[in-house]
C-alpha cells in the first residue's frame, strides 16, 4: 500500500532461544505487569486524562519491546489515527490491544471474557475498555449510546468487528451492529489492518490466541520465539453519515480484505 512507514517502538535486541534468555524475558514481563498494576491502581486516580494516556502509551510500548514486537506503521497519504474516527481493526492476538495503545491509547470494545484475563484483564479495564456481554443482546442500544458518547467527547474508540481471533492473513465475517455507533454519531470509520510477520516477511503464527491456549502459554510461545514485526496499516477512512451500518461494514471489510490478500509471503 502506498504511503509512509514509521515505527514508535525502539529497535529490538536479538532474542536467543537459550533458557537463560527466556528466563530474563519472563522476569522482565512479570516485573512490567506488576508495574502496570501499580500505575493503574495508585497513579491513575491522581492523573489527568492526558497523563493516563501517556502512561498507557509508554507502558504498551515497553510491553511490546519485552515481547520482541517491533511496530511498523504504514498509512495511506494524509491518513493518521484520529480521535474523531471510529477505529476498526482485524483481530489476531491479545497483542493487538497493546499495539493499538502503543500508537494511540484507545477505548477498545471487547468481549466480557477479556475482563477475566489474569492481570491483563485488570489493566484493560483500568485503561477504559468498554465490554460487550454477548449473552445480553438487549444491552446493544445502551452499548451504542456509550460508544457514541465517548466519540462525541473526543475520545478514541475502536473495536474488532470479527468478534473473534482470525487466522493470520484471513478475515472472519464482520458483525455490523457496532458500526451503528459511527453512523449514529456521523463520524468516519478508520479501517486498519494488522499483520504479524517474521523477519523474512512471512506471517507469524505463534501470536494467535484462541480457545485451548491460556494467556500464560501464549506468553511463553512469544517470549521464546524470534523477534516479530507488527505491521499496522492505516487505510483510507470510510464515511458513515447518511449510510446504513451494513453498507459501511461491507465497504470497510472489502478494503481490509483487499490489503490482506495483497500481503506477500502469506504462508
Amino acid at each position: 500500500m502506498p504511503g509512509s512507514s514509521r515505527s514508535p517502538v525502539p529497535d529490538l535486541p536479538q532474542r536467543g532461544r537459550s533458557l537463560p534468555g527466556q528466563l530474563v524475558r519472563w522476569l522482565l514481563a512479570l516485573m512490567h505487569l506488576v508495574c502496570g498494576l501499580f500505575i493503574s491502581t495508585f497513579l491513575f486516580p491522581l492523573s489527568s486524562v492526558a497523563q493516563r494516556r501517556a502512561f498507557i502509551r509508554h507502558w504498551s510500548r515497553r510491553l511490546l519491546w519485552i515481547f520482541g514486537v517491533h511496530v511498523q506503521i504504514r498509512a495511506a497519504p494524509g491518513e493518521e489515527l484520529r480521535d474523531d474516527h471510529l477505529l476498526v481493526c482485524n483481530h489476531q492476538s491479545w497483542l493487538d490491544i497493546f499495539v493499538i495503545d502503543a500508537l494511540r491509547p484507545t477505548r477498545l470494545v471487547a468481549k466480557s471474557e477479556v475482563r477475566r484475563w489474569p492481570v491483563l484483564g485488570w489493566l484493560c479495564t483500568r485503561a477504559g475498555t468498554i465490554y460487550v456481554d454477548r449473552s445480553r443482546p438487549r444491552a446493544l442500544p445502551e452499548l451504542l449510546h456509550r460508544i457514541g458518547e465517548r466519540i462525541r467527547a473526543g475520545e478514541a474508540v475502536g473495536f474488532f468487528p470479527e468478534g473473534a481471533v482470525s487466522a493470520p492473513g484471513t478475515l472472519l465475517p464482520f458483525h455490523a451492529n457496532l458500526f451503528e455507533a459511527a453512523c449514529g454519531a456521523g463520524v468516519p470509520v478508520q479501517p486498519c489492518v494488522l499483520c504479524y510477520l517474521r523477519k523474512n516477511g512471512s506471517l507469524e503464527h505463534s501470536i494467535r490466541y484462541m480457545g485451548g491456549i491460556t494467556i500464560f502459554s501464549s506468553f511463553g510461545m512469544i517470549l521464546r520465539g524470534e523477534p516479530i514485526i507488527a505491521s499496522f496499516q492505516i487505510l483510507d477512512a470510510v464515511p458513515s453519515a447518511g449510510r446504513s451500518r451494513r453498507e459501511v461494514c461491507q465497504e470497510v471489510r472489502q478494503r481490509m480484505a483487499d490489503v490482506l490478500l495483497a500481503t506477500p509471503n502469506r504462508h
